[in-house]
């Protein structure tokens, strides 16, 4: 089935989420690859890994929800084609 007008919308803007998440996990890691790191407050420490998480676990969500958008997108051109 063709993507709505909404669907289609989301699916455009998938690929700048993604960006901003992936450059917000890298500076995490940049963080927590520093020898400082570690000897902040365990809270501090807690924080930014559950940050780094939660960095994750969006990202996982937001491909697969572009990925079922384009192959939906795909399967709809291709009926196009015909």
């Amino acid at each position: 089935k063709k993507l709505t007008w909404a669907e289609n919308d989301e699916r455009e803007k998938l690929p700048e989420q993604i960006s901003r998440l992936e450059t917000k996990k890298i500076a995490i890691h940049e963080q927590m690859n520093s020898p400082e790191f570690y000897k902040k407050p365990h809270q501090k420490v807690q924080e930014i890994t559950d940050t780094l998480s939660q960095c994750v676990t969006q990202l996982e969500k937001i491909y697969n929800r572009w990925e079922k958008l384009e192959e939906q997108n795909e399967a709809w051109l291709a009926t196009q084609k015909k």
